[in-house]
Parts: structure tokens; sequence; C-alpha cells
């Protein structure tokens, strides 16, 4: 009896120890698995013993990331590059591969292949980035059924279908756990379970139906709410495509989920993945670098459009005399216009006073502002100003130094 009680508290022990050198998703990283090595080294009485518990937890862990679909919220969508990189790479144990898009460099996405997720083989994940912020994290699994060799498969058979349900039915029941903070909104999600296993069922009649093109025979999602954060909810899409590659007679049965936020939910379709296409974005506008300030160009009233400098510090739009003349003449500014008067301070210290009034409209790029402060400056040769009664309108912005680009959200 005491010998068993002294097994059972060294397992104790041994399990805590060891513990230290696992991170929370169950894996060993770079660094820690030459921890662990010496810490066998230290703590096994034989050759043999310290050869075999090594290879066994090394085994165990299959130099794989094992997160689980619950673990996906301990990623901080909107994070930015440096300290989000240095956390995803400690939960691998290979190196990712970085992909981008020549065209538009602020876009890539890091992906790991070849790995696990909820205990499911083969899975690839993606974290895209989108001017140096993570936006959002995919995990896609994929299966394939295929029932003979032709001349384009060099393999045989191939029957993944019960691994695709197997896999389908475990992810959607841990994520049906009210205690997990996950939230189904039904009003967003169409996916239907009992219609999946049905198609299952039917995959040879499927395969050998026409037409040989690539044909998807079923695609369905659910979304899921994060109650952690309400200021920036975080948002799951859990997809899955069933479809038919007919040239080479393969079902591919696809399940891929995302994590990301309300803010950046649509990411994926503007930046597709940091590889392909970029597709045009009112919100991006180009700036001019010159002799150490921004400008871009601002369309007034309707009227006409010049180049202003973008100024963080200044509080209105400034406009000078001719310009401010021009548009008066025009009669986009009329007596009901004008505000009044603001007595301004410099950056030299210096100060003065302007007359204040509404411009109707002013446009930068596509997007078009109504009622913005401007005031009139002392000299005709002052520079035209884009401040903050214009900038302030936009829920947030920011400047993308490496590509000249102001970015409005």
């Amino acid at each position: 009896m005491f010998t068993l009680v002294k097994m059972n508290l060294m397992n104790i022990l041994l399990r805590r120890r060891l513990k230290k050198f696992i991170n929370v998703s169950g894996n060993l990283s770079n660094h820690n698995l030459k921890a662990l090595y010496s810490f066998l080294l230290r703590n096994s009485k034989t050759i043999q013993m310290r050869y075999f518990l090594f290879l066994l937890i090394f085994f165990k862990s299959s130099c794989y990331c094992q997160l689980n679909i619950n673990d996906l919220n301990r990623f901080t969508i909107g994070k930015e590059l440096f300290s989000s990189r240095a956390e995803i790479k400690g939960l691998f144990t290979t190196e990712g591969r970085i992909y981008k898009w020549e065209k538009f460099s602020s876009v890539y996405t890091l992906g790991f292949e070849k790995t696990t997720f909820n205990h499911c083989e083969n899975a690839e994940y993606k974290f895209l980035y989108v001017y140096d912020t993570l936006v959002n994290v995919e995990i896609a699994l994929r299966y394939e059924y295929r029932h003979k060799a032709n001349e384009y498969i060099s393999e045989l058979n191939k029957d993944e279908s019960a691994k695709f349900l197997q896999s389908l039915e475990k992810l959607l029941s841990d994520l049906s756990f009210p205690s997990k903070g996950i939230e189904l909104q039904k009003k967003y999600s169409n996916l239907n379970l009992k219609k999946i296993k049905y198609l299952v069922s039917k995959k040879d009649s499927i395969l050998n139906s026409k037409p040989d093109d690539e044909t998807f025979i079923y695609s369905g999602r659910n979304v899921y709410f994060y109650k952690s954060n309400l200021y920036d909810p975080r948002i799951l899409f859990f997809n899955v495509n069933y479809y038919k590659t007919g040239e080479n007679k393969i079902l591919a049965m696809d399940i891929s989920i995302t994590l990301t936020s309300n803010r950046f939910q649509d990411y994926e379709d503007k930046y597709v993945e940091g590889i392909g296409k970029y597709w045009p974005d009112k919100n991006l506008i180009d700036l001019t670098y010159i002799n150490g300030v921004y400008s871009l160009p601002v369309n007034l009233n309707n009227v006409m459009k010049l180049d202003f400098i973008l100024d963080l510090g200044a509080s209105d739009v400034s406009l000078s005399p001719d310009v401010f003349l021009v548009l008066y003449r025009a009669g986009t500014i009329k007596e009901t216009d004008f505000i009044g008067t603001e007595t301004y301070r410099f950056a030299d210290g210096s100060t003065a006073k302007s007359n204040v009034f509404n411009l109707s409209t002013i446009k930068i790029g596509d997007i078009e502002l109504k009622n913005v402060r401007a005031s009139i400056s002392n000299n005709i040769n002052s520079p035209l100003l884009l401040g903050q009664s214009a900038l302030k309108k936009f829920s947030s912005y920011k400047i993308d130094n490496q590509n000249n680009k102001l970015i409005i959200d």
C-alpha cells in the first residue's frame, strides 16, 4: 500500500513539473523541447528511460500546434504585427510561411500547413495581416473521396468522408456549449447537418453524375458571436463546402473556420488573403509626400479640386482668400453659411482672427462630407489645410507611411 501511494505521489509531482514545459494548447514549443529534454536527463534513472520518455512526449506533441476550437478567442484581432507574430509562432514547432502580393505589400498571410486543430489532422492555419494588423485567423480542413484511380490520379481509393463527418460533428458540438461564451446567430446561419449527412451518403452517385466540371453540391455557414468584447465583438464564421472536381473525379469536403471582429469582418473580401487581387476600396486615399508633409486632392463644394496639406494639428479646414472668393462668387457659399469669427494660434505662437463658415460639401476620394467647418487665412500665399473639422467626421483613420495612403474606416 505504501509503495502504491508513493508511486501516485511521484506521478502527480512529475505531471506538475512537466506541465510548465507544455503551452496552454497542450503542445511543445521549440524552446520548451530543449528545456524538457534537460529535465528528463536530470530526472530519469537510466538512458533507456530518458530516451523513451523523450520520444513519448515528442511524438505525443507531433511537433504541431494543437489548438481547440475554444482556444481561438485567445488571438487578439487588431493586434499589431510584432507582438502578435511572436505569440503565434510560440504555438507552432514548425516555421510558418509568409505569402505576399507584390503590388500591395502591406497585405500578407502567415501560414502553417499540415498541422492539427481540435484533434483533426492536416489543418492549415492562415493569419491575415493588413497594414501590420492581424485582421483574421482562418483554419481550413480538407477531406476527399475518390473511388478509383485513373490517368490523373496515381493513388488508389481514398475515402475520408467518415473523418469529415466526425470532425464536423465534433466542432459543432464544441461550439454549442453556452459556457464558452460563444453564441450562435440563427438569423445569419444556414448550416444543415442533416442535409450534409444525406449528401455524403450519396457520394458515389454524385461523383458519377454529370456535368464533369467543378460543381458545388452544398455550401453553408454558421455565424457565432463572442460575448467577451462588447465594443468590438469577435465573430466566428463556420463554413462547410462540399463540391466535385470533375476532371479528377474527386469529391472535396472542406471545413473552414474564420475568427475576426466586427471592425475587420469585410477585410477578407477586400484583400483576398493578401496573395490575390486587391479589390479597390473607396476608403484608401493616395497621399503625396513633399517637403516633409503629406498632401491630397480635395473637392470643394463640387466647384474646384485642389491639393490640401494633411494637417493633423489644425483645428479646421483652412482656405486662402483667393480660393474662398472663387467659391463665394460661384454661389456655393452664402451669408447664412457664416458662423462668426475665431482666433487661431499658429505653431510659431502668433495668433490671428479669421471668419468661420460651413462648406456644404467636401469630397476626399469617393467620400463626401457635409457641413465642414472652415476658416479663411489672412495671406493669399497660405497653404490649404485639411484639419480636424473634416477628419473628425471619420469614425477612424490612419496613415500608411510605407505606401503613402490615408486609410479611412
